[in-house]
Order: structure tokens, then C-alpha cells, then sequence
């Protein structure tokens, strides 16, 4: 016989649905209609689902699942497109199509023809959507996932100094490689003392995550196929972030994941119907979305309330935010007193947005050929190379120059002499200073 859900929620395409079983599912009757596939399982892997299972059910049609189907193509697109926005993404490409081939070879023992077009399939697209970016990386520098993996493609714009520093740079986020801090690393980026050392915020992610997780293991009955290969994912995604660059940012495309295998975990221990600890988990929970509530009101949207109901000018809310009270001010300021066709060149400095003049961000590991910063001798070729370029004002910033270590090249870079000296000898005057709190000044140069 065949037990179907208690709740029957119509099919809708582009539609997710977290539906509640009411019983297990069985299938001994092959005869009867099947029940929506789950992430494109083929028919008959839903056997077994204890009666606390919430299933993901994407809106698919019911049936075996197509080549392309049951999300695949979707999941192709969408990984395409974030390719083009982060070359990391590339590695959790790499992790996705792993698991495409090691679900199937699981499920029929070894390598089948539609397992080589859904692998090609997959593949093809979302490196076809990712294309433009990749080439256009390449065309311009020679190595189409520039600045990475420098010793295997080189590449114009970059050094191996530079791609050593880099790699330095990005070792500082977290808390190192110690196999001690693999496990402890998600513990301690949701922590106050800690959670600056993966971003530059003072907070981590909802502090929900690590105590569902903590109790996943102990939920009663078995975990899906499904939920087995969620889990896998999210484990080689950790694993991949660790080991590659310990940024919050970085880890966000497995939190989805996370949250759904917490979700199940909760739900499970807490129809068993018994014990105190499905109440402790109760409270966190609700304790973490009354956070999130409170943060994303708080630091999103009351701050944005206030500029749409005149309550705070726009230049006052981008001056609140990071890095802003010292930069907007200066580069109003630029906007204010400088001829239209004037350059700006910025050292130190990554935020130009609001400078409504043509900007450059002149460090010599970033201007790369732009800048001939290997021929300047001295600080009168560099000023009078600079005026012919027609950049006459320069912009730094002493905030965002203290996070670079004081052992970086960065540091010995030749501008950094050569503007106290111009400084000094009246060739270059300082236009608009505007310091911090803690005595870290935003200036505007212009060159004589």
C-alpha cells in the first residue's frame, strides 16, 4: 500500500515548499502514482521517511527525473552567474559537480551514459554563462582567473612578490591552519572576542547554527539521502573555506545548507515528544531570530528610514558607516573644489565611489603597468610625471593604511617616501585633512 501526505499542496513552478509528513511513505505498490520527487531523486528513494521528515520539494514535475531536470539547470544558470562575481565560487563549482557524480555512482554502482550528459550538461552551462568573465579576465591580463594561481597562468599587472603577498594577506583572516581551529573555527566567528578575526565586523552569524548542529547527530530515525549529501557538501565547502581563506563572506554559500540540516535536526529531536533539551533548543532559536530581527532593523533599516523620512541627510548616513566619516568628507570636498577634468590618484584608499572626478588607485600592486612606478628615481619624476598625466591631487588615508602589516611590501612601496619629501619641500600641499576618533586623518593633496 501506499501512504501519501496528510496536506497535499499543489505543484507551482519556481515554487519551494517545506512540507511536514504526516506518515512515512511507503512504496511496496509500484503501482500507484508516485509522490513528488525530492532534489530530483529518482522514483522510490523517498522509502522510509520517518514521520518528523520535512522534505524539500522544489515544484517539479512528478515522475523520473529528466537530464536537466529537477532543479540541475537551474542550479547550472545560477552557478554561472556567481562564478562572475567571485573566482572563489570555482571551488564550490568544482564541489557540486563532485557530488552530481558521486550521488549518482552511489545510486547505480557506475558510470552511465546519463551520467556523463548530466555531468557535461551541468558543467557546460555554467561555464558558459561564467565565459564572458573568464575571458575578459584573460584577454586583459593573460590569466583568466586573475590575480589566482599566478605560478600556473602568470600574467600581466601581477608579480610573484605580489601574488605572495596576497597569499599572505588572505592567511591573516581567521585564526590560522592549526587542525585545532578546523574545529573551533565555527564557534568562534559567531563569538564577540573572536568574530572580528574573519571580517571587519565585530559580529558572527546567527548563533543557532553551532548548537543545531551540535545536536544533529543525536536526532532520532535515519537521515535522507538527501540530507546525507547536504551534509557531505556542507562538510567539503568548510573544509575548501578553511583551508582557502577564513572570511565570513566566504562561507555563506553553505549556510543555506546549514539551515536546513538544523531545521531537520530541531524538528526531529523535538517530536520525539520528550526531554528538556528540545525546549533549550526552542529558546535559541528563538532567541536567534529575534536578533537577526533586531540587527537587520537596527543597522539596515531603521539607519535607512531615517534618510527617506528627512530625519538624516545622505551625506550624514554614508558618513556613519565604515570607513566613511573621514573618506566622504574628503571626497565632497574633491567633488566641491576641484576643476571637472582634475584626477584623483588614491593610495591606501579602495573607496571612490562618491569622488565624481576620474579616480586611480595608484599603489604600484595595483596600477600595474598603468604607472611606470619601476622608472621613477625620485620624487620630481614622479610629480612631474604625475602633472603630465594630469593627476594633481592625491587622496590617502590612514585608517585603512593601518591594516596593512607592518612587514608587508606594501609598506616599502616608493610613494611613501617620496610624498613626505614633496610634502616637505613645498611641491605638494595638503588641501583638506578630516581625522577620526582615534586620530587617523583622511587627506587631499595637490600637487604645485
Amino acid at each position: 500500500a501506499t501512504t501519501i501526505p496528510a496536506r497535499v499542496i499543489p505543484q507551482k513552478p519556481s515554487t519551494v515548499h517545506f512540507v511536514p509528513m504526516a506518515k512515512p511513505i511507503r512504496r511496496a505498490d509500484r503501482s500507484s502514482p508516485p509522490p513528488p520527487p525530492i532534489l530530483g531523486e529518482p522514483e522510490g528513494m523517498t522509502d522510509n521517511i520517518t514521520p518528523d521528515r520535512y522534505e524539500f520539494l522544489p515544484g517539479i514535475p512528478t515522475g523520473s527525473p529528466r537530464i536537466g531536470g529537477g532543479g540541475e539547470l537551474l542550479s547550472a544558470l545560477l552557478m554561472g552567474f556567481a562564478i562572475g562575481t567571485k573566482w572563489t565560487v570555482l571551488g564550490f563549482w568544482g564541489i557540486t559537480l563532485a557530488g552530481i557524480v558521486v550521488a549518482d555512482l552511489l545510486q547505480n554502482r557506475r558510470v552511465s551514459a546519463v551520467l556523463v550528459k548530466r555531468v557535461l550538461l551541468w558543467g557546460a552551462v555554467s561555464l558558459l554563462l561564467a565565459s564572458p568573465w573568464l575571458l575578459r579576465s584573460y584577454l586583459y591580463t593573460g590569466n583568466p582567473v586573475y590575480p589566482y594561481f599566478y605560478n600556473i597562468f602568470g600574467g600581466r599587472f601581477w608579480s610573484v612578490e605580489n601574488a605572495a603577498q596576497y597569499s599572505n594577506d588572505q592567511a591573516n583572516l581567521g585564526l590560522g591552519k592549526d587542525p585545532l581551529f578546523l574545529l573551533l573555527a565555527p564557534w568562534l566567528m559567531n563569538v564577540s572576542p573572536t568574530a572580528g578575526k574573519f571580517n571587519e565586523y565585530p559580529f558572527g552569524l546567527s548563533f543557532a547554527v553551532v548548537p543545531l548542529l551540535l545536536a544533529a547527530p543525536f536526532k532520532p530515525g535515519r537521515w535522507s539521502r538527501t540530507s546525507v549529501a547536504l551534509a557531505l557538501f556542507a562538510v567539503v565547502g568548510y573544509v575548501f573555506w578553511f583551508f582557502l581563506v577564513q572570511g565570513t563572506r566566504y562561507v555563506v554559500p553553505i549556510l543555506p545548507v546549514l539551515a536546513l540540516l538544523g531545521a531537520e535536526a530541531f524538528i526531529g529531536l523535538w517530536n520525539v515528544g520528550k526531554g528538556f533539551a528540545r525546549y533549550v533548543g526552542a529558546v535559541v532559536i528563538a532567541a536567534s531570530g529575534v536578533w537577526g530581527m533586531y540587527f537587520a532593523s537596527n543597522v539596515f533599516a531603521v539607519p535607512a528610514i531615517r534618510v527617506a523620512v528627512g530625519a538624516q541627510s545622505r551625506s550624514e548616513y554614508v558618513a556613519s558607516t565604515q570607513w566613511m566619516g573621514t573618506l566622504l568628507p574628503a571626497s565632497e570636498w574633491i567633488n566641491a573644489n576641484t576643476p571637472k577634468d582634475s584626477k584623483v590618484a588614491l593610495f591606501d584608499v579602495v573607496f571612490g565611489f562618491y569622488i565624481d572626478r576620474p579616480i586611480l588607485w595608484a599603489n604600484p600592486n595595483h596600477s600595474g603597468t598603468l604607472l611606470p612606478w619601476d622608472d621613477y628615481r625620485d620624487a620630481d619624476e614622479w610629480l612631474a610625471d604625475f602633472k603630465r598625466r594630469g593627476y594633481a591631487y592625491l587622496l590617502t588615508d590612514e585608517a585603512t593604511t593601518s591594516f596593512i602589516r607592518s612587514d608587508s611590501s606594501a609598506m616599502n612601496q616608493s610613494w611613501r617616501t617620496y610624498l613626505p619629501e614633496a610634502v616637505a619641500s613645498g611641491k605638494v600641499e595638503v588641501v583638506f585633512e578630516k581625522a577620526n576618533e582615534r586620530g587617523q586623518a583622511s587627506r587631499v593633496y595637490r600637487i604645485r
